[in-house]
């Protein structure tokens, strides 16, 4: 829910895309129809094709959109960005806005100034619990998307 409200408040400023990966789902886009939650994780073959498909999406969504918005628990983001880290930012559009949340371990796992090299100042959060992003967080996006 905090994921959904927080795209509608980007709404004002442009048409923002939500895409989720998830052991029980896979790679599911905001616009999809998502089946009843079953209790059941993806077998390994259909989780490394998902996570393959939502690689392709984050790299097609870095060199297109003018804000990219990364949420991710720790190991998520060990398992899907930082392992892919160096093409991600390969396809990041020079000048555009990131804010990426996640915990401090996993930001060690990246080397940030690869995207500070190509003009893109990130807006690190880092997560603690269950918080996606914090309010400082989403009123310092809001603020330099306005700017």
């Amino acid at each position: 829910m905090s994921v959904t409200s927080f795209a509608d408040e980007l709404s004002e400023y442009g048409d923002p895309d939500i895409c989720v990966i998830s052991e029980e789902l896979g790679f599911v886009r905001g616009s999809d129809e998502v089946p009843e939650q079953s209790d059941e994780e993806l077998g390994r073959e259909d989780f490394v094709h998902a996570k393959r498909k939502f690689r392709e999406q984050m790299e097609k969504s870095a060199s297109i959109a003018d804000v990219l918005v990364l949420l991710f628990t720790k190991n998520t983001f060990r398992t899907v960005v930082s392992s892919n880290w160096i093409e991600l930012v390969d396809a990041a559009k020079p000048g555009t806005t990131w804010c990426i949340a996640t915990s401090r371990k996993a930001f060690d796992t990246v080397d940030m100034d690869l995207l500070r090299d190509k003009g893109i100042e990130p807006i690190l959060y880092e997560r603690v619990g269950v918080a996606r992003i914090g309010t400082e967080t989403r009123e310092e996006l809001i603020d330099q998307i306005d700017s």
